[in-house]
């Protein structure tokens, strides 16, 4: 730049020193012979002198820009491949060189004219050890951020592992609770069954035990079939349980009107008979309409009522008919 502005300063004076020159060759140029006199000899002289002294200083002043020139060309030539392996240097490695204040301050500001071997090598080397730390400081903090993401997991994992454990704790108690809740009201509908049964009062009859113990049980059995079956406001455990009672009182239903069906049928066809069966089925009356064998309970009593009857007039005809031919001697 300083040489640049050189032969511009150099070229302007030249110009001017040109036209000065011109003017005044013309204007001696235009005398005649008649017109010289001293003045003009002197200006003449003046002129040759100043161009000559124009010439001398001209040549100076060209030989000592050539040699600013040759001197600024071998500065560049030794410089710039200094001035290309910073550029390159920060080309490749700025990302991890502005991560050092000091040394990124050090390498753009340092001038041209300072570049050398050693000082590139010392940016390298320092450059590469930042690398490195980074590099490092990098794997350390990725190390810790596994750490810590393996520790939020595992404590994610046990947070989880707890709440499952209270839900289901939580369930169990559920569970229980409503198992027992369904359990007290199951015992106390058998109670009120119970009670509902001595009402009716089965006792009363007379008949053998076996056949009252029998008749009570499908009466209590049909109470707790239906009322079971009729009955909603449960939980779905409680409904749940409730449909494997209401499974077990059925059979146990058939099993105590199969029971009570054979009683009947080992007590002889007589009218003691019939009065047991009217009242087993004015007491079935009040008992629930639960269907056995395709037949409600006093359907099935008024069968066998019926087939008591028949099988005692059938009886008493033989008797009448027997009785009534004459004897032989």
């Amino acid at each position: 730049m300083d040489t640049y502005h050189k032969f511009a300063a150099f070229a302007d004076l030249d110009v001017e020193r040109f036209k000065h020159f011109q003017e005044e060759r013309e204007a001696l140029s235009t005398l005649k012979a008649v017109e010289i006199d001293t003045d003009a000899d002197t200006r003449l002289t003046a002129l040759t002198a100043d161009v000559k002294a124009f010439k001398t200083a001209n040549d100076n002043d060209i030989k000592q820009l050539k040699q600013q020139i040759n001197a600024s060309t071998k500065t560049y030539q030794r410089l710039s491949p200094f001035y290309e392996q910073r550029i390159a240097l920060l080309d490749q490695s700025e990302a991890v060189i502005v991560q050092d204040d000091d040394l990124y301050d050090e390498i753009t500001r340092t001038k041209t004219t300072q570049l050398n071997a050693d000082r590139l090598d010392d940016w390298r080397n320092r450059t590469m050890v930042l690398h490195h730390q980074l590099n490092k400081a990098h794997e350390q903090a990725k190390l810790k951020e596994e750490a810590e993401r393996a520790r939020e997991k595992a404590l994610i994992r046990r947070r989880v592992a707890l709440q499952q454990r209270r839900q289901q704790a939580s369930l169990k108690r559920q569970r229980i609770n409503e198992t027992k809740a369904y359990r007290d009201r199951f015992d106390n509908l058998v109670v009120r069954v119970r009670n509902r049964v001595d009402t009716l009062d089965f006792k009363v009859i007379d008949a053998p035990i076996e056949v009252i113990n029998a008749a009570e049980a499908v009466a209590a059995q049909a109470f707790i079939f239906t009322t079971l079956k009729h009955t909603d406001s449960f939980t779905t455990l409680q409904k749940s349980l409730r449909d494997t009672d209401a499974k077990k009182i059925a059979t146990q239903v058939q099993k105590a009107a199969t029971s009570l069906w054979q009683q009947l049928e080992r007590l002889p066809d007589n009218q003691d008979k019939v009065e047991v069966l009217t009242k087993i089925n004015e007491r079935f009356d009040h008992v629930p309409a639960i269907t056995i064998d395709g037949a409600t309970l006093t359907q099935t009593v008024t069968e066998h009522l019926q087939k008591t009857k028949n099988a005692i007039q059938a009886h008493e005809q033989a008797q009448t008919r027997r009785y009534s031919s004459p004897r032989p001697f």
